[in-house]
């Protein structure tokens, strides 16, 4: 019998994605969430660390893009 262990989740990331997103940029954020949790329920470290890493890196750019809006905001 093959037994895959399971990989443990981030769930620092996936509560961001679900609380700081909303429109599009959630929309493509909960796929690479979801592709991500995938990843690890089936075993597939190499995938999952892939996943990761990308939403890592867009959840970064919506940061950036909020704080750019708030300095817009308060510099209007």
């Amino acid at each position: 019998m093959l037994l895959t262990k399971k990989l443990k989740l981030d769930l620092g990331i996936l509560v961001a994605v679900d609380r700081f997103t909303t429109g599009a940029t959630a929309h493509n954020l909960r796929g690479l969430a979801n592709a991500y949790v995938l990843a690890c329920e089936n075993g597939q470290p190499s995938r999952a660390e892939e996943y990761r890493t990308r939403l890592l890196r867009e959840l970064l750019g919506v940061r950036e893009l909020e704080n750019h809006r708030s300095n817009l905001a308060k510099n209007a």
